[in-house]
């Protein structure tokens, strides 16, 4: 028997409360099975430098990639802990792998995820504390290595081939999909921007018309994103799970899994969500993780027996994160939802898992015919899209001069199409572009004041008069500055600049013809500023004779 802080940490370990299996010892390397279902590996710092015991514990959790793990380092200092926080992975879709050290005074150490106050912090702590460690019969420790079973072995081989299997190969197609979402992300990018509304409508952005004469809308979508974060988790998780899913179940299953989730979710979203828009592929991605919470309980012979409890852990995980974020402002959870319903009862009903290791070639054959279909419906919709609403084209500066009737023109960009004249009484209505589609859309009322201002006296003092009108603060709205005079060869006017949270702003013109008033409302969106200079100019183009 000796005093050692490794040994004592060791048995600390297989103590209660804790009571950990232990399922190796070496001189300084121990791993143990806890009662909670996640594996701890301890390793002392006198195994060796830094490096030593990060290729260590890298492999184990390398090789352990569907378990919850705890890494604890006995002794050293903090070149130690900064070692543990490059081991530990910063994304884990669902597993938790935690560290903590006992350093060489005896003070214990946690990193992210893990707590002083959990059993393995206070059974450290307790160690730390002792002003010298017990003294461990090393003989009587390693004799309470459980030895396995010839079943347990066979569990085991089976675990760890299953495992390799699914690191196996080039995920060809999550691959091919993770490439046309970041050309479509840079299509974004060059036609106004990733979060530019009027860029993603005309891209393929979801919505209520997807069933009011575009049905593209219900699979385009899942082609675009909204930002860079947005973009970047989407594909993390894509990458993660369609990896995992194309290694099990082949590239076809996988196309058709994933275009009929994202047409589930496309589905569920246009019609139930409150969302006024929608992108993202996360109705196909949770496609994809609907399908894989369901082969944890329905595994078809695919899934190890000998992994299943820790697969179907991970994946109650999973779903419960997931379900959070779901319910976060600005998320689509009825896209989500429909996603993973497809995804799951996909899996559930057997359709994904029939055969797909026993079927003979002319069943493989069907899928690969189901497969082109699916890709070619998904490939189409954003081209369809694109070439419907030419997105493109929202910039074009060309700019048109309207005739607005009675000798009255405007001065408009021919992006934002037609203009529609509508009268009522003596009003003339002039509409032109909409805010979900162009980069502005302007309206102008023109009410004709029964007669001619003498210019310039008659026209100073009507507008002195006219000045005095309160145009009050639209609800939601923020006042922008404040009131700016305008001028032209033959009007006065003043204009006033508002801000929505949603992106959207509005000037809103007031102009004193020599024969009408106009009131000019111009609506743009703030991720494009410069827009309203051309929008201000519009307005000073108007002439009234």
């Amino acid at each position: 028997m000796r005093p050692d802080r490794f040994l004592d940490a060791v048995q600390s370990l297989i103590d209660e409360p804790i009571g950990a299996e232990l399922l190796g010892l070496g001189p300084a390397v121990a791993v143990a099975a806890l009662r909670d279902g996640t594996f701890a590996m301890l390793v002392a710092a006198g195994f060796g430098e830094p490096e030593a015991l990060e290729a260590v514990l890298r492999e184990f959790v390398r090789d352990q990639s569907s378990s919850n793990l705890k890494l604890i380092v006995i002794g050293g200092d903090e070149q130690y802990r900064r070692m543990l926080q490059r081991v530990q992975p910063s994304m884990m879709l669902g597993r938790v792998v935690q560290a903590f050290a006992l350093d060489d005074s005896g003070t214990p150490w946690v990193g992210a995820r893990s707590r002083l106050d959990s059993p393995i912090g206070v059974a450290l702590a307790t160690v730390g504390a002792r002003e010298q460690p017990r003294a461990i019969d090393p003989a009587a420790l390693a004799a309470r290595v459980a030895v396995p079973s010839a079943t347990d072995r066979a569990h085991g081989a089976a675990a760890r081939a299953f495992v390799e299997s699914t690191r196996r190969g080039v995920p060809i197609v999550t691959l091919v999909i993770l490439g046309l979402v970041g050309v479509m992300f840079g299509l974004e990018w060059w036609w106004g921007g990733t979060e530019f509304v009027p860029t993603l409508v005309r891209m393929g952005a979801n919505g209520t018309t997807a069933y009011d004469g575009e049905p593209w809308r219900l699979l385009s979508c899942a082609w675009l994103h909204a930002g860079p974060l947005h973009v970047l988790v989407n594909a993390y998780v894509l990458y993660s799970l369609g990896g995992f899913l194309e290694r099990l179940l082949g590239g076809t299953r996988l196309v058709v899994l994933y275009v009929a989730a994202a047409l589930g979710g496309g589905l569920a979203s246009a019609a139930l969500s409150d969302a006024g828009l929608s992108v993202g592929a996360s109705g196909a991605i949770w496609g994809l993780l609907g399908a894989s919470v369901a082969l944890a309980w329905r595994p078809a012979g695919l899934i190890p027996a000998a992994i299943l409890p820790a697969v179907r852990r991970n994946a109650l995980v999973n779903v419960v994160i997931n379900l959070a974020v779901s319910f976060m402002p600005a998320i689509d959870v009825m896209a989500h939802l429909g996603g993973g319903l497809v995804g799951a009862g996909l899996v559930l009903a057997g359709v994904l898992t029939a055969g797909v290791t026993t079927q003979p070639r002319g069943h493989r054959g069907r899928w690969a015919v189901a497969a082109a279909i699916a890709a070619l419906a998904m490939l189409s919709a954003p081209i369809i899209a694109m070439i419907h609403d030419r997105p493109w084209a929202i910039f074009d500066d060309e700019l048109v001069t309207h005739p607005l009737g009675q000798g009255a023109t405007i001065e408009l960009p021919a992006a934002l199409g037609p203009i529609t004249i509508t009268n009522d009484g003596a009003q003339r209505l002039v509409e032109a572009g909409q805010p979900l589609r162009d980069r502005a859309a302007i309206t102008l009322v023109i009410e004709p004041i029964g007669g001619e201002l003498g210019f310039p006296e008659e026209l100073e003092q009507g507008f002195a008069e006219f000045s005095d009108v309160l145009t009050g603060v639209p609800d939601g709205a923020q006042v922008v500055g404040e009131r700016r005079l305008t001028e032209g060869s033959r009007h006065r006017g003043f204009e006033e600049h508002f801000r929505f949270d949603n992106g959207l702003e509005i000037l809103v013109t007031y102009q004193l013809h020599l024969t009408a008033k106009v009131r000019v409302e111009a609506v743009f969106w703030s991720a494009h500023p410069e827009v309203a200079q051309e929008l201000r100019t519009a307005a000073n183009s108007l002439t009234i004779p």
